[in-house]
Order: C-alpha cells, then sequence, then structure tokens
C-alpha cells in the first residue's frame, strides 16, 4: 500500500542526533519514526559506532531498513544479520597504530573486530577505557591481534585533540584515513569508509535509486553525507559550519530533531 512517504529513506546519525549525550531517546521521536514508517517511509541508521556498540539503540529505534556501522564500513540488517556490504582497513593500520601509540604512550586505544574490542592500551583485561556504553575489551598486544580489523578507536581526552590530528597528518598511509568522529574520538578507519559512501551504497544494494536520500547528523563525520544527500539535514546543536552546509536545519535533539524532520517532510 502507498503512502505519503513512499519516496523517502532517512539515514540518521545515532550521538547527538536521535540519542543525547546521555543516551535518552524522546518518545515523540519514537512516535514520529513510527508514523513514517507506517505510512511508507524507510527509516535506518548511519552510524560511525560498531555493531556491538550500537545495536542497543537501534533496537530502540523503530527501524525498517538495514543500518550502516563503522561510518560507511558495514551494512547489516540489525534484525536479520543479513550481511549486505563489508569493508576491512587496510593492514597497515596495525603499522599507524605503533606509531601513534609510540608518540602519545598514554592514548587510550582499541581495535574494533566484529563484536570484539582489543584493548591496546595499559588498562587492563576488561577495563572499560572510554565510557560507560563501550563493551567490555579483551586486552591485547597490538601484534597479537588477527587481521580483519574494522577500525581503531581512540579516546584522546588526555592529549588535545589538534595534536592528535596534526601528528597523523605526517603519517604516510594512502590506504587509510584518519577522523575525529567526536570531540574526544579519533579513529583510524578504511580510506574509502564514509556515511556517505555507506548511505549510497545501500540505496544500491537495495535498488532505492528512484528514492530521496535524507540523511542527518550533527558532527563532522556526517558532513559529506550531509552534503551529497539528495536532503542534507542538521540538527541545531550541531557546529555552525556544519548548519551552514545543509539544506535544511531542524531543532535539537533535545527538542525532538526526528519529529521535526519527519513534520517537515510531511509538509513538502
Amino acid at each position: 500500500m502507498s503512502g505519503i512517504f513512499d519516496k523517502y529513506v532517512i539515514l540518521t546519525d545515532l550521538d547527538g542526533t536521535v540519542f543525547d549525550s546521555q543516551l535518552n531517546l524522546l518518545e515523540k521521536d519514537v512516535e514520529a519514526i513510527k508514523y513514517f514508517t507506517a505510512n511508507g517511509g524507510t527509516y535506518g541508521v548511519s552510524t560511525g559506532r560498531t555493531m556491538v556498540s550500537a545495536n542497543p539503540l537501534i533496537h530502540r529505534l523503530p527501524t525498517n531498513a538495514p543500518c550502516i556501522y563503522n561510518n560507511g564500513g558495514v551494512i547489516i540488517d540489525p534484525k536479520s544479520n543479513d550481511v549486505k556490504h563489508c569493508n576491512y582497513i587496510h593492514p597497515d593500520a596495525r603499522k599507524a597504530l605503533k606509531e601513534i601509540m609510540n608518540r602519545f604512550p598514554n592514548l587510550r586505544a582499541a581495535v574494533l573486530m566484529g563484536d570484539h574490542f582489543y584493548n591496546v592500551t595499559e588498562f587492563g583485561d576488561g577495563e572499560k577505557p572510554f565510557c560507560l556504553d563501550v563493551p567490555e575489551t579483551v586486552a591485547a598486544d597490538i601484534d597479537e591481534i588477527p587481521d580483519g580489523w574494522y577500525k581503531v578507536l581512540m579516546n584522546v581526552m588526555d592529549h588535545p585533540m589538534e595534536e592528535i590530528e596534526a601528528f597523523c597528518k605526517t603519517l604516510d598511509y594512502p590506504e587509510i584515513a584518519f577522523m575525529a568522529t567526536t570531540s574526544y574520538y579519533y579513529e583510524v578507519l578504511p580510506k574509502e569508509n564514509s556515511k556517505a559512501k555507506g548511505n549510497r551504497k545501500l540505496m544500491e544494494v537495495m535498488g532505492w535509486q528512484d528514492k530521496t536520500l535524507v540523511a542527518i547528523g550533527d558532527f563532522y563525520n556526517d558532513l559529506e553525507m550531509i552534503r551529497t544527500a539528495d536532503i542534507g539535514v542538521a540538527v541545531a546543536n550541531a557546529p555552525e559550519d556544519i548548519k551552514a552546509e545543509a539544506d535544511m536545519v531542524v531543532c535539537s535533539v533535545l527538542e525532538g530533531a526526528t519529529a521535526d524532520l519527519i513534520s517537515r517532510l510531511e509538509k513538502m
């Protein structure tokens, strides 16, 4: 049955866009998503998080589409676990991580592989060196971790972000990307990974080329997907330069950004 939102695919960032800093979710947003999908809309997630970290949040949302993880590197249906696309980081990430750790020995870092978080810092087995929503990690030496890394996650709260970024710009690894994904997370990713490319890959594999892609986010790893979507949306709590690139700016995450977006789409 056709609906008023048939032509729209919304792909959303999680942190700062749907969930606030305490991982709270507004009921008005949940109800708006249900209304959107019940009337023909397609709703999914495009996040920098891995499956282990993201799925507890995604399962709180009434999604009806495969979701994009690891900043575009992995596309999986969170309900069926059907893998639509997967891209691993180049093995040179091992060398890059060693260089970074040698330069910043107190940096908190973990290697992410599927549902495994390998802690390569001196915090001990089972510690949680990042934040409360990061799952249990297993202590491991960098050389002991097998290939097939999704990404490297670094918490830079003990160092100025500018120092980390400046150093990584000096590294010569053409197959690897270095990116700030929040104000305190810095990541090592496959060069070709981005939420924008992941979003378009999802549209391709699902045969949704005739639909209108709506991408909404709040931070710099969302910027490319906001720029390249058919309708790029920023939330009011995003930095000013991100909002300047958006086709639409909705209210803040604390006020119900998703509900605001869906209301605006209904009026278009």
